[in-house]
């Protein structure tokens, strides 16, 4: 079985088109990475907003002048996820909605972490109340080290991959009905 993690990051929070898309392809039962990659995607007429560069530090120079583009990029993820039985994510409705952008969606099962993770990792919004965890949190919470070098769809992507291992370690996955379950750790 074949288990691909993505992230992205974008332009923006409100239309998100990506900017840079990171994978990697793993054996499911040892977590080996077998491909990985880090792509800029061009953003096309979008511009990236101050905010989002704040974040990613990836410009709209910098994405169109180096980056794939859109037709380039669908088609290399329709490839390398193909072969996939389950695609994960940190914040995988965010990921997918900037993929539909370029016109890409996955034809496999799919996992959330973020979701997957709130009962465990606990964050607390400003309220008090139990809210969806920042990656960064996430990672915190099951290395207990601090996530650095994070807004780096590799980086992140890499650390979503561990966060997999840690809460698969601990039996804290539901994993997608039409998959084969998990290994016992």
């Amino acid at each position: 079985m074949k288990l691909i993690v993505l992230d992205t990051e974008t332009t923006s929070l409100h239309t998100p088109m990506p900017v840079q898309v990171g994978f990697a392809v793993c054996d499911f039962q040892d977590l080996t990475i077998n491909h990985a990659a880090c792509l800029l995607v061009h953003p096309g007429e979008h511009e990236v907003d101050p905010y989002a560069f704040d974040v990613h530090k990836i410009s709209t120079i910098k994405a169109r002048r180096y980056g794939l583009h859109d037709t380039l990029i669908h088609a290399l993820l329709s490839n390398v996820i193909s072969e996939a039985d389950l695609l994960i994510g940190f914040n995988l409705d965010f990921d997918l909605r900037a993929l539909q952008q370029i016109g890409y969606i996955p034809p496999c099962n799919l996992l959330c972490l973020m979701k997957e993770s709130k009962p465990h990792v606990k964050a607390l919004n400003v309220k008090g109340a139990i809210k969806n965890p920042k990656l960064s949190e996430a990672f915190e919470h099951y290395t207990g080290k601090r996530f650095v070098d994070a807004h780096n769809a590799y980086n992140d992507a890499m650390a979503t991959l561990e966060i997999f291992r840690l809460m698969r370690e601990k039996n804290q996955l539901t994993i997608p009905c039409n998959t084969t379950p998990l290994p016992s750790p």
